[in-house]
């Protein structure tokens, strides 16, 4: 399969390792050097000459509605894969028409722990959860000035609640449609430039009353962590360490390295309905403009 990706960043290029391991054959949209791959740096030279079966858009957040625009215009009907989150804001009042092409790249609802967290829930009564997630920022991009990169900068689509709207997909995967019952977003460290390094949503949805959402880009200890509570007892879900633990029952559960990737990779393909789909993206999308605006 003829794959393009848009975008010659640390995530395009992961997409494009996966990817051509898999044996697919792989081109790159970017202004920027590339060294392994045919390389474009016109979208209609690459439409043109490469026939691309399928295309991820992995540019920084705040081009992801342009380069989307732009290939729906060009008459590009094939499936689209675009990083998270979808857009960097949805504008007031403009929610842009369905675009059933389109999936977003949470590669977390593939986490194996999430998929036993799903299943372990199955049937029980939900009265409460609390996720927490965080990591500094400066651990995000090794080798690289963590001031020069988007996630500080709002203007480029930065800030921990779009670039940990991870935790907005999965609670709304896991949880159902979510609605926003207060939040509160700030920069309080020094790791951005102007954009928010932590913040926390209250939510709830039909199928569990109370949620709540903690995002950071300042915890030197790498987290992501569920708790959840039900009728039968408490789960705990812990994302880094793979482990689920139900009633104090501990399961490590193992994921090799990119394995969430490749499944998003397989699911997007093979046209299954796991991953998130356009109206999912923008729920998770509207979420962060209330919590964070730009």
């Amino acid at each position: 399969m003829r794959i393009l990706i848009i975008g010659n960043g640390s995530i395009g290029n992961r997409h494009a390792r996966l990817l051509a391991s898999a044996g697919h054959d792989i081109a790159i949209l970017s202004t920027r050097p590339v060294e392994k791959h045919r390389s474009f740096t016109v979208l209609n030279e690459a439409l043109a000459d490469f026939l691309p079966d399928f295309v991820i858009v992995a540019s920084v957040t705040s081009r992801h509605g342009a380069d989307i625009d732009a290939l729906l215009e060009r008459g590009y009907t094939k499936p689209i894969l675009v990083e998270k989150p979808l857009l960097a804001t949805v504008p007031a009042g403009d929610i842009p028409e369905p675009r059933p092409s389109v999936r977003v790249a949470y590669n977390l609802r593939f986490h194996p722990v999430i998929i036993a967290l799903r299943k372990a829930l199955e049937g029980k009564k939900v009265f409460a959860a609390n996720i927490v997630a965080g990591q500094h920022l400066s651990q995000w991009r090794p080798g690289r000035d963590m001031l020069s990169t988007y996630s500080a900068s709002k203007e480029r689509g930065g800030g921990v609640v779009r670039d940990l709207s991870h935790e907005l997909d999965l609670a709304q995967h896991v949880f159902g449609p979510l609605s926003l019952i207060a939040s509160h977003s700030a920069r309080v460290g020094s790791v951005t430039i102007d954009s928010e390094d932590v913040a926390t949503a209250i939510l709830s949805s039909a199928s569990c009353p109370l949620i709540t959402i903690h995002l950071n880009y300042l915890d030197r200890q790498p987290r992501r962590h569920w708790v959840v509570i039900t009728d039968t007892g408490t789960i705990e879900a812990d994302l880094v360490k793979s482990i689920i633990s139900i009633n104090g029952e501990h399961e490590t559960i193992p994921v090799a390295p990119d394995e969430t990737y490749k499944r998003l990779h397989q699911a997007v393909l093979a046209g299954e309905t796991g991953p998130c789909n356009w109206d999912e993206g923008i729920a998770a999308v509207t979420l962060a403009d209330r919590i964070a605006p730009l």
